[in-house]
């Protein structure tokens, strides 16, 4: 997905403020493409988007100034 930013000026809503942006990338997931996925499927790939999601938290959290923090996934 691509982030759309809005910023300090009405003539360029695609400026930024001027902030830093941190981005993480975790682990790709395979899949394979079907026309009429399952249920466990789609729990499955969840289950594996979740799992690399807390993973790359728990990894770079205290880097980003939340040593503390807790991640809560609904």
């Amino acid at each position: 997905a691509l982030p759309i930013c809005w910023g300090p000026y009405w003539w360029c809503p695609i400026y930024p403020f001027d902030v830093e942006y941190h981005h993480v990338f975790g682990n790709p997931i395979p899949t394979t493409k079907t026309d009429h996925p399952t249920q466990e499927d789609i729990d499955r790939v969840h289950k594996q988007y979740v799992a690399e999601l807390e993973r790359i938290f728990e990894k770079y959290k205290a880097q980003f100034g939340y040593p503390e923090a807790t991640l809560h996934v609904c």
